[in-house]
């Protein structure tokens, strides 16, 4: 594909590509629109020819021909190098990684995912019956395509290999495991989940295990066909209807999203046991702007709602959130109290600002004039996030209700809005199916946390020091485990205190590859004699990274700034980058 993608950046123009869809006028060297990735009256959306790229200095949307595309057309890489090859004709020559070898894997999870569906309906056994007592019908049975791995060794690879499937190939799925000279089957007593894609292909399995057995979850490893924080489960079969209704639920887990569909709700999709990704919000927003976010109500589950918003709030769409009340996950409602009780959940889950705001005044004490303003100064900031009018009608109310002029507030709000100024992603487009590892500094930090538990409650601190995928969705694992065992009273010698970290808890969230990353930082790192000032030069060192990213991020601006913008955003720009630069050297 690489080839490709270099013969589609070396003739493909970007000024003709973009020109076919925004009406850009010549400018200087560059060129200027009106941007179509954010509403504005002044053009601030910037073409360069010299360069090949783009950016918009309004909401800081930038990057190569073929990020164009994928932003616009709402596609994955794939789709897009796909699109622009067919365009102006240019063959596509898949490499490595090929098309070719794409269509045999799939196949390939296509006959892993019939043996499983055919074990399933043999007749008696653990899948079946642990099915039945999850209340799940024939029909949902089907229409999922959920199946059964026996508690057998080589039952699925003996199947595979009697059609001619290389171990290689197995392996690569994440089908089977090694042991010296053997094989055998990575998924054993375990209901399946096959994941599909959009296009309905199967690229990868969930397996809930029957019985005692740990991860509780065991999920397919990352493979040229799937990556989980490109897809989401069940969306294949809800696409339509969320079309239709205009709405999307999102749910953390196989069952729930499956029981929810088998009660009636048939727009909802699950997030494949992850943090929430920008690229699976992409992917809803293909179907609808309007997503629901329903999660847990404990405290990790709250995080992770607001973790959520944001992302959905920052592409665009309307989100809302809903807590299952009385303590039950949406699974054992929609079973207990049915469809009806559900949507009128829906009806009621909060907003953006409204779920935000209520979350803020839980976390200040506002009968203090210091706990007011620090409470006001957190709500500015979720105001500076919306738009114009929105925000004023919260600015009003915000201000009637506790006495504080309107002026303040948007003072507090135009202060939020320079803190988070936008940065231009700059992905390279090949990283977006690999994810990106785990440096030092982070494996460092959480050997930290291992050692120092308490600073996994300091996420305003350290959240920007984990950036890679598999970072954060252990340091997610981590703070999810030890609030999930706030209140646990030990029954075994080897069951965590009450508020401690169960690390079988947190192998439990993480597929097998995070799981070895997790258990080689347990295992392999020496704990640090000094954790405090380990936990202190982390931050210190990821802060420096992120500001090292921002002077690039500017320098780049600047260079296509140049001759295109007012005086004045040139010299905005400028001095934050001597900021940056000065805050380097310090």
């Amino acid at each position: 594909m690489s080839r490709t993608v270099d013969e589609i950046k070396e003739k493909v123009n970007i000024v003709d590509v973009v020109g076919q869809v925004v009406q850009l006028k010549r400018t200087g060297i560059n060129y200027k629109g009106l941007c179509p990735f954010h509403q504005e009256k002044t053009p601030s959306f910037v073409v360069s020819d010299q360069r090949q790229n783009f950016h918009c200095f309004g909401c800081g949307e930038g990057g190569d021909v073929i990020e164009f595309v994928k932003k616009y057309y709402n596609l994955d890489f794939t789709e897009a190098v796909e699109k622009l090859a067919s365009q102006y004709n240019i063959p596509v020559e898949w490499g490595k990684g090929d098309h070719g070898e794409r269509e045999e894997l799939y196949k390939i999870n296509r006959e892993a995912a019939a043996y499983f569906y055919r074990q399933l309906r043999k007749g008696p056994n653990p899948g079946l019956t642990y099915a039945a007592g999850r209340g799940l019908t024939k029909e949902t049975l089907h229409t999922f395509g959920i199946g059964y791995a026996p508690d057998e060794w080589t039952g699925l690879y003996d199947t595979l290999k009697a059609k001619g499937i290389t171990e290689d190939k197995m392996m690569k799925l994440g089908l089977i495991s090694q042991s010296g000279k053997r094989y055998y089957d990575k998924f054993r007593n375990r209901l399946i989940f096959p994941i599909q894609n959009t296009a309905g292909k199967i690229i990868g399995f969930g397996g809930r295990i029957l019985g005692d057995g740990q991860p509780k979850y065991l999920n397919s490893q990352e493979t040229p066909v799937f990556q989980k924080k490109n897809n989401l489960y069940g969306l294949y079969q809800s696409k339509a209807e969320a079309v239709k209704e205009d709405k999307i639920v999102l749910v953390e887990g196989y069952m729930d999203a499956v029981s929810l569909y088998q009660g009636g709700i048939h727009n909802v999709a699950a997030s494949l046991g992850t943090a929430l990704t920008e690229n699976q919000v992409r992917l809803l927003k293909r179907y609808t702007k309007n997503a629901y976010l329903c999660y847990d109500s404990d405290e990790a589950g709250i995080r992770a709602a607001l973790r959520g918003m944001d992302i959905f709030q920052a592409e665009g769409m309307d989100v809302r959130v809903l807590h299952v009340t009385e303590g039950k996950d949406p699974d054992d409602f929609i079973k207990q109290r049915g469809k009806e009780a559900f949507l009128d959940l829906m009806d009621a889950a909060l907003p953006y600002a409204d779920y935000k705001i209520k979350y803020l005044e839980g976390q200040h004490d506002l009968s203090t004039d210091r706990g007011r303003v620090a409470f006001l100064v957190d709500a500015a900031g979720v105001l500076a996030r919306l738009g114009p009018v929105e925000a004023d009608m919260y600015t009003k109310e915000l201000s009637d209700r506790y006495g504080i002029s309107r002026d303040a507030i948007r003072r507090e709000m135009e202060g939020s809005r320079k803190e988070r100024a936008p940065v231009p992603r700059r992905q390279d487009p090949e990283e977006q199916t690999v994810r990106t590892p785990m440096d030092l500094t982070e494996k460092l930090l959480i050997k930290v946390f291992l050692t120092q538990q308490e600073y996994l409650d300091r996420e305003a601190e350290w959240k920007d020091a984990i950036q890679s995928d598999s970072g954060q969705l252990i340091a997610a694992a981590m703070q999810k485990a030890r609030a999930g065992n706030a209140g646990a009273a030990g029954s075994t010698p080897d069951t965590p205190a009450p508020g401690q970290l169960d690390e079988r808890a947190v192998l439990e969230q993480l597929d097998e590859q995070d799981q070895q990353v997790f258990l080689s930082i347990r295992d392999g790192m020496p704990a640090p004699a000094d954790p405090q000032g380990a936990y202190r030069d982390c931050l210190i060192k990821a802060k420096k990274a992120l500001l090292r990213k921002r002077e690039q991020d500017l320098i780049d601006r600047l260079a296509l700034a140049d001759g295109t913008v007012n005086k004045e955003e040139v010299d905005r720009i400028t001095a934050e980058l001597i900021d940056v630069q000065m805050k380097l050297k310090s």
